[in-house]
């Protein structure tokens, strides 16, 4: 990441060390007034997107700002103002927001890994009539849009895509939450719309707001409704317990949560998604029937102890489950797949097995070979795809 003190912005280094300060002590005065306002360095062009946790705004770089500091690239950027809910007080808004920033600023570190989207700082403004202070981060620019937007274009244009796209697409997010793994982080809300393309076709992750940095997990308040975070459809089945027991979920147990195997199996869900343009189901919970009938036929033919034979030949057939697990029976890919969307949470697969399966060792060295097709470093196909209208 580009140092703090070349910014125009601010001394973010010395305003870094404040935060940490404050999400110890949960004190944040002192830390919030050294926070450049958005305000005083960008106009706010549009609004983008609006979700559950902030509101995505287009911003320009003012007229007049130090533009010999600034990324020489572009003065066009995105702002992620966080946004409030009654639920949640002045210090946990503060938490959260602070936290998402620390986190997303970690996965920058090593500017050579590519698999994240780029933060320049954090910022504040406030609400005059209601006195409250708004916090956002300053994002990158990433015209070509998320994956999730892509895959619906896909199937409503029934765009012809070659037989490699999805597991190498799946390849890229692999390797991305993979980099993120490594630094100790849990992405937590893994899906489409949360990976972004950018000019080269680059994949990469985005909206930490659920993300959980391992390295400072006694800082968090571990309890039922934290553990739960996530989107209903990619969440693994363990969470919606963890909702159940609310309040009741003690530390101990909590500390020993697999963050990593949470990741592991929207990663499961989000191939399914590639493949099949479609989920497999709204939520892994019992009331759900098409869960209901996946987890009760894994459990019955032990799925976990089956080889990617024994799997298609078991699932080829079987007319209670989405239609979309028997499209996939026809490839090489559905045995890591089912490892990955083992409902028990001890027996999922790691990353690093998943790594050394032969489907994704197979994947790695066809992408290989692709890449040395290619006349530069663009990924031909997806660029192609995105340029369609």
């Amino acid at each position: 990441m580009t140092d703090a003190h070349l910014h125009p912005w601010g001394d973010f280094q010395h305003i870094d060390e404040l935060l940490l300060e404050g999400s110890k002590s949960n004190y944040w005065e002192s830390s919030l007034s050294e926070v450049p306002r958005l305000s005083d360095y960008f106009k706010i062009d549009k609004v983008l997107d609006k979700g559950s946790g902030g509101t995505i705004l287009k911003v320009n770089q003012l007229t007049g700002i130090d533009q010999t500091c600034s990324p020489p690239h572009s003065q066009q950027y995105v702002a992620k103002k966080f946004i409030r809910v009654k639920e949640k007080s002045d210090k946990q808004y503060m938490f959260d927001s602070v936290n998402e920033y620390f986190t997303l600023k970690k996965a920058n570190l090593n500017s050579k890994q590519v698999r994240v989207v780029k933060i320049w700082g954090l910022f504040k403004d406030e609400d005059c009539e209601s006195n409250k202070k708004w916090l956002f981060i300053l994002l990158d620019i990433y015209p070509n849009g998320d994956l999730l937007s892509l895959l619906s274009k896909c199937r409503r244009l029934k765009l012809k895509t070659s037989d490699n796209l999805a597991d190498f697409t799946f390849f890229k997010i692999f390797n991305a939450v993979k980099y993120l793994h490594f630094l100790h982080i849990a992405h937590r809300d893994l899906k489409p719309e949360n990976i972004l393309i950018d000019s080269n076709g680059e994949l990469l992750l985005s909206d930490f707001g659920y993300a959980v940095d391992l390295d400072r997990l006694d800082g968090y308040d571990l309890n039922g409704d934290f553990l739960s975070y996530g989107t209903n459809s990619f969440k693994a089945p363990e969470l919606f317990q963890y909702k159940k027991d609310g309040e009741n979920v003690r530390l101990e147990s909590a500390s020993k949560v697999d963050f990593y195997a949470i990741d592991v199996w929207s990663l499961g869900v989000v191939y399914y998604q590639l493949k099949t343009l479609s989920k497999p189901w709204m939520m892994a919970t019992k009331e759900d029937r098409s869960y209901r009938e996946f987890s009760a036929r894994y459990r019955e033919l032990g799925m976990n102890k089956m080889d990617g034979y024994s799997i298609r030949r078991a699932l080829a057939s079987d007319k209670n489950l989405d239609e979309g697990f028997q499209r996939i029976t026809q490839d090489g890919s559905i045995e890591g797949m089912m490892r990955m969307l083992n409902p028990d949470v001890k027996k999922r697969i790691s990353l690093h097995e998943l790594y050394l399966s032969e489907w994704l060792i197979q994947t790695r060295l066809a992408w290989e070979k692709y890449l040395k097709g290619l006349k530069g470093d663009k990924d031909e196909e997806l660029l192609r795809l995105i340029a369609i209208k």
